[in-house]
């Protein structure tokens, strides 16, 4: 066993583990561990075509963008609500 073939299962599980604690609490901080874990556990990812790979690598970039949109959209509610709110 390598050190790549141990870590293509470690790195992915962390970003999904700080998305799951975005989900938990919606914190920038979550949103952008997964974001920065996301290309490193893509770099690992990287083998042969294998579909627990392929399915592997397409989850963990979807969590990463799926966190990042959500993330602006939450910071951008919280920024402009208050400024909406005394509009009305």
């Amino acid at each position: 066993m390598t050190d790549r073939s141990r870590w293509w299962t470690v790195l992915p599980l962390l970003a999904v583990m700080g998305g799951a604690e975005w989900l938990r609490s919606p914190a920038p901080i979550w949103a952008w561990i997964t974001i920065a874990l996301t290309p490193v556990a893509l770099w690992t990812l990287r083998r042969p075509a294998s579909s627990g790979y392929r399915l592997a690598v397409l989850g963990t970039a979807a969590l990463a963008v799926t966190l990042f949109v959500a993330q602006r959209n939450i910071s951008a509610i919280e920024q402009y609500w208050p400024r909406e709110r005394e509009a009305q």
